[in-house]
């Protein structure tokens, strides 16, 4: 006889998390979780069959899940064996109970096993194993679990894979012999990279009138698997790569300079700032607004760029300063405001506000190019 029951539900933790370039903070780091019950009864006198079990993780998940721990308990429930002579109980059971992973070839429910790796050479990996030895004849012996890893378990299972629970057990006197495992499997999902590239041509002449600041945006959208060109919502933990200014045409002359900063907007920030945008990775420009004055340090129009709002969580920022046809460029390093948890409705930005000085003209134009790389895992 055998039951199986699976349910998945999401939940969080308090992961530790720092680094060179962030604070160190008590962050939630989300997780989901995989309810797996399992019960099946037989009767054997040894060890040499043992019986698997497939169980299935959700269709169309945001990323590749990571295993991260358990909760729950294994148990055998054995008849006794009483001593023919003195009447004494004298049962002594044994299972080993496996959760594992196949990438392939997944099993039918209770189907029988000499070995893991007869059965499934070179596909399968192991994610829990417990030991349930029993003395006691008429009871049920149970084996608690609960853990979390520190670092967590890939289970890339592709298309054609799946969990297994593996119960290699027996009474040894071939009366019926209960195996059962009640678990609650935790995991979250790999750390994806998602490029803020592109690039543009911008002014620093924005003395008498603006120029355009530029924007590289990635949309965070709730929805089924990975998406194309969006960030799922999570938790966004590192941004890296690099950005190159450069004054390319043969005619530029001045000074110029370009503020970049990548961030997060939040509370319906990135609506407004982008108003009926592309449902997928899009670019944008608006005004700069204009330069301050060399003599008074004041605008009569300052930059008002959408990443400079309250709603606009900055994770780097760094400011490049260049003449004429120069070169420059800078590594994007990450800030003591991540990591940063972002939700639908939200974006990741990666903006360019150039500006220029009593230097520049109409000829001080750059080529940019962004190849910022945001990492975050989704929730």
């Amino acid at each position: 006889m055998n039951k199986l029951l699976y349910t998945s539900a999401s939940c969080a933790f308090s992961l530790f998390l720092g680094s060179t370039a962030s604070k160190a903070i008590d962050f939630p780091e989300h997780y989901r979780t995989l309810d797996v019950h399992q019960e099946f009864t037989k009767q054997s006198t040894d060890f040499k069959v043992k019986n698997v079990f497939p169980f299935y993780l959700p269709d169309n998940l945001p990323g590749v899940p990571v295993f991260k721990g358990a909760k729950g308990q294994f148990s055998t429930t054995a008849q006794a064996n009483l001593d023919p002579t003195t009447n004494q109980d004298i049962t002594s059971s044994e299972t080993l109970f496996g959760v594992e992973y196949v990438t392939d070839r997944c099993p039918k429910a209770g189907q029988e096993v000499y070995a893991m790796d007869q059965s499934f050479p070179g596909i399968h990996y192991s994610l829990i194993g417990n030991i349930v030895k029993q003395t006691q004849g008429n009871k049920t012996q149970v084996s608690n679990i609960d853990f979390m890893n520190s670092y967590g378990i890939p289970m890339n299972m592709g298309k054609n894979g799946c969990g297994v629970l593996y119960f290699d057990g027996s009474d040894f006197q071939n009366k019926p012999y209960t195996m059962k495992a009640d678990l609650q499997l935790k995991y979250t999902f790999q750390p994806i990279s998602i490029g803020l590239d592109g690039e543009f041509i911008i002014s620093a002449n924005n003395q008498v009138k603006p120029a355009l600041n530029a924007y590289v945006v990635i949309p965070v959208t709730a929805g089924e698997g990975k998406g194309q060109g969006v960030i799922r919502p999570g938790t966004v933990f590192a941004v890296g790569g690099n950005i190159s200014t450069a004054g390319v045409d043969s005619k530029v002359k001045g000074n110029w300079h370009v503020r970049y900063i990548t961030a997060v907007y939040k509370n319906n920030s990135c609506q407004i700032a982008f108003k009926n945008h592309s449902a997928t990775k899009f670019f944008w420009n608006d005004n700069t607004g204009i330069a301050s004055d060399a003599n008074t340090g004041t605008s009569t129009s300052p930059n008002n760029s959408s990443a400079l709002q309250t709603t606009a969580t900055i994770i780097a920022d760094f400011t490049v300063a260049g003449k004429d046809r120069e070169s420059i460029m800078r590594q994007v390093n990450g800030n003591q405001n991540l990591p940063v948890h972002v939700e639908d409705g939200d974006c990741v930005v990666q903006a360019a506000l150039p500006y220029g000085d009593s230097t520049s003209n109409s000829a001080t134009n750059m080529n940019m190019e962004s190849q910022t790389q945001v990492v975050y895992i989704p929730d």
